[in-house]
């Protein structure tokens, strides 16, 4: 990208996109999962960790009895796009062996593109912010931790508030 200044073009580098991410396990070493997938984060060049939550251990949201998850929610920023990064989170899911992506499954990892910048976005392999995010005290509890005043760009209304409003799970 390009700025004028002084009648002069300078370069300022790539747009980096704030965005973020949901990681949750419920099988085998749920922690060390979890550490492994930052870590597979943190090795790639076109994603910087910023910040992370602290963990929250949860109930898992599904239509059989299954273990609890840890929970936590990043905060990244990247030059990749939308697409480009739902294909590394899905490839970084696939290096650790995750099978599945049925609802309510049991997950080594699942990795969630929860919020990108402020934009919307609904494709056929993605949604931004995700449909259920404001619902969710797995992701409202960690928000609140690195971001409360961020503003869900949909509802118009900060997590702190999301996070105050809901009796969910």
């Amino acid at each position: 990208m390009f700025r004028q200044q002084n009648k002069h073009l300078m370069y300022i580098g790539p747009l980096m996109n704030k965005v973020f991410l949901g990681f949750g396990s419920n099988v085998g070493h749920r922690e060390k999962n979890i550490s492994l997938a930052l870590d597979h984060l943190k090795n790639t060049l076109d994603v910087s960790l910023i910040k992370i939550s602290k963990e929250y251990e949860t109930i898992a949201v599904a239509q059989y009895q299954q273990p609890n998850y840890i929970n936590l929610v990043a905060l990244v920023e990247t030059v990749l796009t939308p697409l480009e990064l739902l294909d590394l989170t899905e490839s970084i899911e696939k290096k650790m062996g995750r099978i599945s992506k049925g609802l309510g499954d049991p997950r080594i990892i699942d990795i969630d593109i929860l919020f990108y910048n402020n934009d919307i976005l609904s494709l056929d392999r993605l949604t931004i912010p995700h449909a259920l995010a404001h619902e969710r005290l797995f992701v409202l509890d960690p928000m609140q931790d690195i971001a409360p005043h961020f503003t869900h760009p949909i509802l118009n209304i900060s997590m702190r508030d999301l996070r105050n409003q809901l009796n969910g799970y």
